[in-house]
């Protein structure tokens, strides 16, 4: 008897200290982080991440793994769990849709940081194709030229790389990473 108490001691102990490590790790997100998508596009489904077409902007947060705070846009820079799964609801018959996997054994990339975009105004031609294009509706015009809110601008990049279906970013490069 004295034996198996001691087994299950050290069974807790080595299991605290596992969770410990999890944490550490980023494998369990605080609960004030768990929110990947900027336009909820994301609901979870019996453990699944199921994405609405409608309201996704293809910004990749979900992909690439920035969580953002509840209201509050900045990106954080913690990993995310090791599987997160996503079922596209409009096309029942499709396959699951994963991020890559991070292997726990390797270290974790460099943190990433946090983009600001810039319009070089002397190359603006006024198109205002970046406008219709913004997501979060972070670009708009000053008189003749587009001018960018960083307070609403969530660094998806769409405005310089454009979506990858009707707006392949701008025409004269006006927009750029700072």
């Amino acid at each position: 008897m004295k034996h198996v108490l001691q087994i299950i001691l050290i069974v807790a102990l080595l299991s605290l200290g596992i969770i410990q490590i999890m944490i550490a790790k980023g494998f369990f997100i605080p609960r004030d982080l768990e929110k990947v998508c900027p336009v909820d596009a994301i609901t979870m489904v019996n453990g699944k991440a199921v994405i609405d077409p409608i309201k996704c902007i293809g910004c990749r947060r979900c992909v690439d793994g920035i969580p953002i705070r509840k209201n509050d846009p900045r990106p954080i820079e913690i990993p995310l769990a090791d599987s997160v799964a996503a079922i596209l609801p409009a096309q029942p018959a499709s396959p699951i849709v994963s991020p890559p996997h991070r292997n726990p054994q390797k270290p974790n990339p460099p943190a990433q940081t946090v983009l600001s975009y810039r319009v070089d105004s002397s190359k603006c031609i006024g198109c205002q194709l970046c406008v219709s294009a913004c997501p979060t509706g972070a670009i708009s015009m000053q008189g003749e030229k587009a001018v960018i809110d960083q307070s609403k601008c969530i660094s998806c990049g769409i405005c310089v790389n454009g979506n990858g279906q009707d707006y392949d970013g701008c025409p004269v490069s006006a927009i750029s990473r700072r």
